[in-house]
């Protein structure tokens, strides 16, 4: 238990970002699932869109603090290779 009030703020605050970030890395890994789903199945149009929603919601993860940047930069540089390998 927090013994001042600005420990209990911020408790109340790691707690608002913890949940949020996990409720973002569980998105991230989602769309990703789906994705990988769609490159098996050589459905190269719906890969494509899923790819760039996938790349635009790790950008804007980046940006936000949530994710790392060279992690990030590595996973969409090794599912361009994947996507670009069913066509």
């Amino acid at each position: 238990m927090a013994q001042s009030s600005s420990a209990a703020k911020r408790n109340t605050q790691n707690t608002r970002r913890r949940l949020r970030n996990r409720m973002y890395k569980s998105r991230v890994k989602s769309l990703r699932k789906q994705l990988e789903t769609d490159i098996q199945g050589k459905k190269t149009d719906s890969a494509r869109d899923r790819f760039r929603e996938l790349e635009s919601l790790l950008d804007s993860g980046v940006n936000k603090g949530i994710l790392h940047r060279n992690a990030v930069a590595r996973t969409k540089s090794r599912l361009h290779h994947r996507l670009n390998g069913i066509q």
